[in-house]
């Protein structure tokens, strides 16, 4: 990440302190995506990048964790990235608390991140499976000292269907077959 980028990023959360910071109640979210890390050139971003905000942050969401399809259980998306066996980076997040001891991490929860989005609506129509999930968010969240979760989740996308009045219908139809969506 340039030197540029990273200043721009601590000016901003700068003027966000200062512009909210007034009210005492206010909150600054910063958010790390953990997939910066494995960017090449100048989108790739480190915890070191990030540094010179988390003073001026009140919640830090360290990006993502998954839900595991069959077993409704809180999951890594990368555990050689992300977990102790790997190059441990849930708990080098959480060690900034250290640093920064009003700071909140939280463990981000879906976002975007997770390739198969369908299995977060099974998980909400199962008891079973959201007390599953639950179990396995709480053991996750106390072994890597998370404050808590940011529930991200993202839903397939429903693609409501056209209502046409008879001559749009009629029009539709006739040209239908000369048309396509497809790029040749």
């Amino acid at each position: 990440m340039s030197s540029l980028t990273i200043y721009l990023a601590v000016a901003l959360a700068s003027l966000v302190a200062i512009a909210y910071g007034q009210q005492g109640t206010s909150k600054v979210i910063c958010y790390y995506d953990s997939r910066s890390f494995v960017r090449e050139g100048l989108g790739k971003t480190n915890l070191a990048d990030i540094e010179p905000a988390l003073p001026f942050c009140t919640h830090l969401v360290y990006g993502y964790a998954g839900i595991n399809g069959g077993t409704n259980k809180l999951v890594s998306l990368n555990e050689n990235h992300d977990l102790d066996q790997g190059k441990g980076f849930f708990r080098q997040v959480t060690t900034l608390k250290r640093k920064y001891p009003a700071l909140k991490i939280l463990l981000g929860v879906g976002g975007g991140a997770d390739p198969e989005s369908s299995q977060y609506l099974s998980l909400l129509e199962s008891s079973a499976g959201r007390i599953s999930f639950i179990n396995a968010a709480y053991t996750l969240v106390k072994t890597y000292d998370f404050d808590g979760l940011d529930l991200s989740w993202q839903f397939p996308v429903v693609k409501p269907k056209k209502i046409r009045g008879t001559f749009s219908s009629f029009f539709h139809k006739i040209k239908k077959p000369f048309t396509s969506d497809d790029v040749i």
